[in-house]
């Protein structure tokens, strides 16, 4: 098979060598050319061309299969007319020998001259085109051109044989691709030159170089050609007749074709046209239909030919009977006249004098009415007729707009005549330059308008501003960096008189910023002025009112607590030294007297500092639980005593120490709880605990009498209380819950109150309470101090004597003087560690003595003496007085021994002890009873021992009975008996039965019986602890009573009674009787004697008189008077 293949490529090159050689001596054969085929010829080929490349134009604007229609019915045109320009070329020559032509060749030569035809047109038809395929297309176009040719001679017939000679066939191909690139360049380069040519034009000229192009290569071809003659050879010239007719016949079946493709174009182009005028129209009909505005067409006598659908709308008629309307049936009068003398006037000259004119003209609508509407006509020459159109514009709304902006402006008008101000427009400059000034301004100033409005004012506003408010006016140089202003400056007004006003206004700015003018309004505030004026007066009334309260108060404090002083302290020295029971009773009397007072004294004081923010808050560390603890404890008594239950419920997420001011919150809750069970008569009072975002919040929710809603929102106000008859039912002052919700307030917290008559209220309150940890604390109990050197001074003998008396017990050694002249004395001739004085003193008050001794100590170079003032006074500025003088310590009267001992010695700067105040010895051999708890609870420890021996004796089958009912799974009954015993051991001070039991009473709920049993087994092993416990501390109290009592003379109980009975009835307290009764056996376990003692504690003398007679019908009934114990 390689050999065939090697034999056949050798065949094929042997061949083509042969179109090439001839002999040297062969006889050539020449010919003539007829010149009208020839031009016959080139008219084909430039036609075909021309036509051609028009259809390929066409094509650029063409997609889908218009397109391709277009390209393959130009490349048979243009192929055909290449093939005709070469058949009719080659009939023009006339050899001396007849030529005929194959069909099959002749055809088949056809086809290069289609593929060339279809790579011109594919180029020509792209909106751009690059060099690259250019240079591509004009090869493969020249080189389809040139395969068409020589395939072409390749079908001639006739005695002599057809070479070529080698130079000028190349040089026919060149030609060839030459010509066709520049015809392809000729169509799209010359677009792009400076001067601009029509597409036709292109068309006709690159038509006319790729004609010239297809004709140059034939020819170039056909001088390529050698008629080698045979050596038998006989000349013939009878065949030109029938080569013209040849020729002719293929021209016209060119021309045939061409015209053939031609209509087929021009019926696409004539689609192509079609759609383009239905989607023009379609255009048309949308806009019209979509105007807002009515689009009539009218003939020459105002008959309406067509319009749409706005008229419809405009005009209410139905567009099916406004076309049978004339148009001049919407005109009124005048409009109708004027309508009717331009159709004469248009009928005559034909001229629309009103085309492109708009008229502003009213017209009927179907329901007779007038519509304001805008009018303007444009005119149609048709060849055949005249048609006018008419476009009306509904203006109604803008004429409505109009009209509201007009009666705006004169509102507008009318009120700035009318306000009590003047309105104005001014320049930004040193003038004021008036654009526009309300009519107000005559009788703001007394001057006219005209007097200030640009261009010629008579007067500037400016010259107007009072001399002594000019300097304001300078802030008008800042306006550039504001957006508003504000003033308030006096004008002279035209009679003299001096006038105030308030100006307020906007800067009004350009797009870059800058002010173009602005726009203020100006009032006169003459009358605002003089009742400023009053009400400055009465402020500073008021505030000399409230210094003169302020002055009351502190001198009340003071002139108060001076004798309170001496009083409370000498009362507690004497009630320490050996008195009868009558001197006993009658100073225990006076000593809870003075403290009430003083607790009264501190409330209005609290109160007043509280109401100027004048109450500073010590803030520290310290236990929440125990605090809370402590309040319960202290109120338990007083809920017991009334038959109440007082519960405490802690949230198990509150922090065990916080950081806030604890004596405040302490008073708080005091406040707050006290008064819920003051203020109820039976049920319970509950304080619940928890977390709340990051607050503690506090409820105190009670089941007294509540509050009726038109009370409870004045109840934080000062002297309120729930009702008006409380302070004498209930007694108070009525400040507890003003102090609360004022501290409250001052720590950072909200106070509410909730309520129902006849049913209960809720306090609640939160704290932002920070977490702070135990090693903050720091608990002081009793200070010991090494011996010092005090000076005291103060012009009051008792107080000396008192405070004497208290540092001297203290180990302190005491010099006093009354003055700070004798201060200041004494200092210089002695060396003390410490001086002590009051604020105020005759000759020289403490303040001017502290001053003057440290300007002494600083021009001498002399250490500082340490110095406390001591005080009655409550007042902040003293304090700040006494710190302004070098005072480094401050101290309040009424004298508190261990708070003054803790102020020297962080005075002097000691390294004190802290010690805790020592829990009894009854209590050290107790861990699970918290005896210290159960005696602050129940007031004595023969009171709280016999409840927890009540407790026991009550409780002793518990255990037992929560074994039976676990072994019967009988969970209510457990649950229940819990519940019980939580509240009671609580009550009692019985931590670890209160711990087991809330224990026990969770793991009931969960049906855990293993957990349970073993909560159960430790309660049963508790109280035999508990048990032993009890007796040991029984033991020790009847030890230790019995070593009281041997020191005191028996009494019999009848007569305590009557004392205490007689003291009651006088509102007196018998310390003496009161402890003679706690010290009788047979009733360490009356709940009567312990409700009896918490009411001579509270001063309830009423209360105290009905216990004390019930206590003594039950000792008649008894016959215990041999039983007292003294």
């Amino acid at each position: 098979m390689r050999r065939i293949k090697s034999l056949d490529q050798e065949a094929i090159v042997s061949a083509l060598l042969q179109l090439f050689s001839y002999p040297a001596d062969s006889l050539l054969l020449s010919g003539d050319y007829n010149y009208v085929l020839v031009a016959l010829s080139i008219f084909i080929a430039v036609s075909a061309s021309t036509l051609a490349l028009a259809l390929a134009d066409e094509a650029r604007h063409l997609a889908g299969t218009q397109r391709r229609i277009v390209l393959f019915t130009g490349s048979i045109a243009l192929g055909t007319g290449i093939w005709a320009m070469h058949f009719i070329g080659m009939l023009a020559f006339m050899l001396c020998t007849p030529v005929s032509y194959l069909t099959n060749t002749t055809l088949l030569s056809m086809l290069p001259s289609l593929f060339a035809s279809w790579v011109a047109l594919t180029l020509i038809s792209r909106h751009k085109i690059t060099a690259l395929p250019l240079l591509l297309g004009g090869v493969l176009m020249g080189a389809g051109i040139g395969a068409m040719h020589y395939s072409g001679m390749a079908a001639m017939t006739m005695s002599a044989q057809l070479r070529y000679s080698p130079s000028i066939f190349a040089l026919s191909i060149v030609v060839a691709v030459a010509l066709s690139i520049l015809a392809l360049y000729v169509r799209f380069g010359v677009a792009k030159l400076q001067f601009k040519l029509a597409a036709w034009h292109l068309n006709i000229l690159a038509g006319v170089v790729m004609g010239l192009a297809i004709t140059a290569m034939h020819y170039t071809g056909m001088a390529a050609a050698r008629f080698v003659a045979p050596t038998d050879f006989v000349s013939q010239t009878d065949v030109q007749s029938q080569s013209v007719v040849l020729a002719l016949s293929v021209a016209f079946v060119t021309i045939l074709i061409g015209g053939l493709v031609l209509v087929l174009n021009l019926l696409i182009k004539f689609q192509k046209l079609s759609k383009i005028k239905q989607a023009s129209a379609a255009r048309l009909e949308a806009i019209m239909q979509t105007s807002l505005d009515a689009i009539i067409s009218i003939d020459t006598d105002g008959n309406i030919l067509n319009t749409n659908k706005a008229s419809e709308a405009i005009f209410g008629w139905h567009l099916t009977d406004f076309i049978k309307l004339n148009i001049g049936e919407l005109f009124p009068e005048p409009y109708l006249s004027e309508y009717k003398q331009y159709l004469t006037m248009f009928q005559q000259t034909n001229q629309p004098k009103l085309s492109g004119v708009a008229k502003e003209i009213q017209l009927k609508h179907k329901q007779g009415h007038l519509i304001p509407v805008r009018l303007s006509i444009g005119h149609i020459n048709l060849p055949d007729t005249n048609i006018m159109v008419v476009y009306i514009s509904d203006i109604s709304k803008r004429v409505e707009m109009e009209r509201v902006l007009r009666d705006r402006e004169q509102q507008l008008s009318s009120l700035l005549s009318n306000i009590p101000g003047t309105a104005y427009r001014c320049q930004l400059d040193a003038h004021w330059s008036m654009l526009f000034i309300s009519q107000a301004v005559k009788e703001l100033t007394g001057y006219p308008v005209t007097d200030f409005l640009l261009p010629n004012p008579i007067r500037h506003f400016s010259d107007l501003i009072h001399p002594d408010d000019q300097e304001q006016f300078k802030q008008f140089k800042q306006l550039e960096h504001s957006q508003s202003f504000e003033f308030e400056y006096r004008i002279l007004h035209s009679d003299g008189s001096e006038r105030w006003v308030f100006d307020h206004g906007y800067c009004v700015r350009d797009e870059s910023g800058a002010i173009l003018w602005l726009d203020g309004f100006m009032m006169d505030i003459s009358g605002r002025k003089a009742l400023e004026q009053g009400l400055i007066s009465a402020r500073q009334q008021a505030e000399q009112a409230a210094a003169a309260r302020a002055s009351f108060m502190a001198n009340m404090s003071h002139e108060i607590r001076t004798p309170m002083n001496a009083i409370l302290g000498f009362t507690d020295i004497l009630l320490e030294t050996k008195l009868d029971s009558e001197q006993q009773k009658y100073l225990s009397t006076v000593s809870g007297a003075s403290r009430s007072l003083l607790h009264l004294l501190n409330d209005v004081l609290d109160s007043a500092k509280l109401e100027k923010g004048k109450l500073d808050l010590e803030l520290m560390a310290f236990s929440l639980r125990e605090l809370l603890d402590s309040v319960i404890s202290t109120l338990w008594l007083q809920a017991r005593q009334k038959s109440l239950q007082l519960n405490l419920h802690v949230s198990a997420d509150i922090s065990e120490y916080v950081y806030g001011a604890r004596d405040r919150l302490r008073q708080i809750l005091l406040n707050i709880i006290g008064n819920a069970i003051k203020f109820t008569e039976q049920g319970s009072v509950t304080v619940n605990v928890f977390k709340q975002a990051d607050m503690i919040q506090f409820e105190v929710l009670d089941t007294g009498i509540g509050i009726p809603a038109e009370r409870l929102k004045q109840i934080f106000e000062p002297f309120t209380q729930a009702d008006a008859s409380m302070s004498r039912r209930f007694g108070g002052t009525g400040l507890g819950t003003t102090i609360s919700k004022q501290l409250v307030e001052l720590m950072g917290g909200d106070i509410n109150a909730t309520s129902t008559a006849g049913q209960g209220s809720c306090f609640s309150f939160n704290l932002p309470l920070k977490t702070a940890a135990k090693s903050d604390i720091t608990v002081i109990a009793n200070v010991k101090l090494n011996p010092l050197h005090i000076l005291i001074a103060d012009d009051i003998a008792q107080n000396i004597e008192l405070l004497t008396i208290l540092l001297q017990r203290a180990g302190h050694t005491v010099d006093a003087v009354v003055n700070g002249e004798q201060i200041l004395q004494q200092l210089q001739l002695h060396n003390y560690d410490l001086v002590i004085l009051d604020s105020q003193m005759p000759v020289m008050d403490g303040i001017t003595a502290a001053k003057q001794r440290r300007a002494y100590e600083k021009q001498r170079s002399l250490p500082a003496v340490p110095m406390i003032v001591l005080t009655a006074s409550v007042l902040p500025e003293d304090k700040l007085a006494a710190r302004n003088a070098g005072i480094e310590g401050f101290a309040s009267k009424p004298v508190n021994i261990d708070g003054l001992q803790l102020e020297i010695a962080r005075v002097l700067k000691l390294d004190v002890k802290a010690t805790q105040a020592k829990t009894a010895a009854i209590s050290q051999n107790s861990n699970n009873i918290n005896v210290t708890k159960g005696i602050a609870m129940w007031g004595s420890v023969g009171a709280y021992l016999a409840e927890v021996g009540r407790f026991l004796q009550q409780y002793q089958p518990w255990p037992a009975q929560l074994s039976e009912a676990l072994q019967h799974q009988n969970f209510d009954v457990i649950k229940h008996s819990c519940h019980a015993v939580k509240g009671l051991s609580g009550n009692l001070a019985l931590s670890q039965i209160y711990r087991l039991s809330s224990q026990l009473e969770q793991q009931i709920q969960q049906a855990n019986i293993i957990e349970c049993q073993a909560s159960i087994d430790a309660i049963t092993a508790l109280f035999g602890l508990i048990q032993q416990e009890y007796l040991l501390l029984t033991e020790q109290v009847n030890t230790t009573q019995q070593q009281q009592i041997s020191t005191e003379p028996p009494q019999n109980v009848s007569l305590i009674i009557s004392n205490l009975l007689h003291a009651a009835k006088q509102n007196q307290l018998d310390d003496v009787a009161i402890n003679q009764l706690q010290q009788c056996k047979f009733l360490h376990s009356n709940s009567t004697v312990v409700q009896l003692i918490a009411a001579f504690n509270d001063f309830e003398f009423s209360l105290a008189t009905e216990l004390l007679i019930s206590l003594q019908q039950q000792c008649a009934a008894e016959e215990i008077d041999n039983a007292t114990s003294v």
